[in-house]
């Protein structure tokens, strides 16, 4: 398709890149607005859509592997600078992380030896917690 080709050429330019990407500074805030709004007006479709492309959803990131790691090791400081910034500004998020985190590492702590015994002194059953949390 001829027209597709040339808006897709026009796009593309240097020039009309810079401005998108000026027009994203400016206008962030607003554009993140209207996502949202839109995302929660449309729920409804998005399960819908999630349950019927269950599989190849699925099939994608199974295929896409190797580049999401390549990327998580590329954008590293970039993902942990977000995170910090993020975790300053929402409580919520801070806390979600960081009983994730102390679960993770007390489940760790639990496996090794010795461990069962505090445990234990201080009535912490980790076998029901396992369970618990079990979706």
């Amino acid at each position: 398709m001829y027209y597709k080709d040339k808006r897709r050429e026009h796009h593309s330019r240097p020039e009309m890149k810079e401005y998108h990407k000026e027009y994203y500074q400016k206008n962030r805030e607003k554009m993140n607005e209207r996502d949202k709004e839109y995302y929660r007006k449309n729920k409804e479709y998005w399960k819908e859509y999630y349950k019927r492309n269950r599989e190849k959803i699925k099939e994608y990131y199974r295929k896409n592997k190797e580049r999401e790691k390549e990327y998580r090791v590329k954008n590293k400081e970039r993902r942990n600078y977000n995170n910090k910034k993020r975790r300053k500004i929402d409580l919520n998020y801070k806390i979600r992380i960081n009983l994730r985190t102390r679960l993770g590492e007390a489940f760790k702590n639990y496996s090794k030896n010795g461990k069962q015994y505090t445990s234990k002194k201080y009535g912490i059953n980790f076998t029901k917690i396992i369970e618990h949390l079990k979706p």
